[in-house]
This record gives C-alpha cells, sequence and structure tokens, in this order.
C-alpha cells in the first residue's frame, strides 16, 4: 500500500504444495481487503471451477467471522448465497464459479483465484476473463491467483504462463511495484544437479512454509511417507 492508501500491487501469484494453508490466507486476504476503512464499495470475489471449490475459502473466512468478535461486529454472512457483507453496507465478498454462470459486469477491487492450475476449460477461461477485465475501471484493484505446486505446465495455460512469469519475475530480482510473487519449491538447481535431492529434507523443508522446521503444522515423517508411498514414476508436487 502506498503513502496514500492506495494499492500499488495489482496482481500477485502464489504457489506452494498442498495442505500449506493457501485456503486459509486467501480467506484472510479476502476478510482484510473488505475491512478497507477508505471503501465506499469493495467488491471481492472468490473464484474458482466450480461452487464447491469456491466455498472452501467461504468456509474458511465465515469461520474466522464467527470465532472473532470483532469481525462478528463488522460482517454479515449470507450462508445460502455464500457472501459475507459489510454491516455498514460498504462492502461485500461473494463467490463466483465457472460452473455458475452469471458474471459479466462485475468490478472487482479483488479477484481471489483459486486452484489457477484448474483453469483449463473453455467456460473457465471466460470467468478469468471477466474478472480480469472488470478491474481495469477499478483503482488500486487487485487480482490473486493461488495455485498448488507442481504440474502447471500440463494442466492449465493460464496458469504455467502466471507460473512462468512469477519465475522471471523473481530469478530477475525485479522491483516492480505492480506485481509481487511468491513460489516455493525445492531448489531447482539442486535437483538438476542431484537426481536424489528430492526425497531429502532439505527439499521438504524448501517446498513447504508450513514445515515443522520453519515452524509449521507440517510434519516431516508424514510428507517422507506420502512421498514414499507414490507410483513409481509420478509427478511428486512438492
Amino acid at each position: 500500500v502506498s503513502s496514500d492508501g492506495e494499492r500499488t500491487v495489482e496482481e500477485s501469484f502464489l504457489e506452494l504444495p498442498k495442505q500449506n494453508g493457501k485456503s486459509e490466507l486467501a480467506a484472510v486476504l479476502g476478510l482484510y481487503a473488505l475491512s478497507d476503512e477508505e471503501a465506499d464499495d469493495e467488491q471481492v470475489f472468490g473464484a474458482a471451477t466450480s461452487r464447491r471449490q469456491a466455498s472452501i475459502i467461504f468456509g474458511h473466512a465465515v469461520q474466522l467471522i464467527r470465532f472473532n468478535a470483532f469481525l462478528g461486529k463488522r460482517f454479515k454472512v449470507l450462508d445460502s448465497y455464500k457472501r459475507i457483507e459489510r454491516k455498514d453496507g460498504r462492502g461485500y465478498y461473494q463467490v463466483l464459479s465457472a460452473d455458475g454462470g452469471g458474471a459479466d459486469g462485475i468490478r472487482p477491487s479483488v479477484a481471489i483465484i483459486d486452484e489457477l492450475h484448474r483453469w483449463s476449460a473453455p467456460r473457465e477461461r471466460v470467468l478469468f476473463d471477466v474478472l480480469r477485465s472488470g478491474t481495469i475501471s477499478r483503482p488500486g484493484s487487485l487480482i490473486i491467483q493461488i495455485s498448488t505446486a507442481g504440474g502447471a505446465q500440463h494442466e492449465s495455460e493460464l496458469c504455467w504462463k502466471a507460473h512462468q512469469r512469477a519465475q522471471s519475475f523473481i530469478k530477475s530480482g525485479s522491483k516492480a511495484s505492480n506485481f509481487y510473487a511468491q513460489i516455493h519449491a525445492a531448489d531447482q538447481k539442486l535437483l538438476a544437479d542431484d537426481p536424489t535431492y528430492w526425497r531429502s529434507r532439505a527439499a521438504r523443508v524448501a517446498a513447504n512454509p508450513s514445515h515443522e522446521d520453519r515452524g509449521g503444522h507440517l510434519r516431516d515423517s508424514k510428507i517422507a511417507a506420502f512421498i514414499e508411498r507414490m507410483p513409481k514414476g509420478t509427478y511428486c508436487r512438492y
């Protein structure tokens, strides 16, 4: 955020393995955006390929509201509509899905695009374009793209392009103020130099921000056991 309160980042990309709290983080970001004191018409959308997937972030946001008195005083939950409204009438959070339709004409101030690696069908591309074009007339709008690590090249052209842009941004050390990216993965150089590195604890720690060695909830023994159970030749999503 700039000194005058405007968002400086217009687009972000976050890629990390499963069970590292992507949905919980997205819920926090959505509620934070909805809490903007300067907003008069904050429109936050949580979008996914299916209503079921889009409802996961919504569910985490609802939990935060119901277990936090401060948030409970500020927001009203409309479960049947998958919607959260500010009690002062100055904004809302709404679930959107590619299988739901009816998204034309929206003007997101913040669009959270969940599990981008799943966005591959034509109707999903349509929703993606609607969300992106809807931010054009919104000063300080933000698009947040979230993906599970691995396999983007083979699952979604949208995600692969976002992944490549994020990689270039990170490698270049760019100071571009309108884009932000994080990719949590095992060290690619070490992977290329040592074919056994991906099975090491060091690789698991590097890939998982919620690893126990980094103060998180994921136990190394659980991750290692999961990898060992994977069929031979299966791509490891970390």
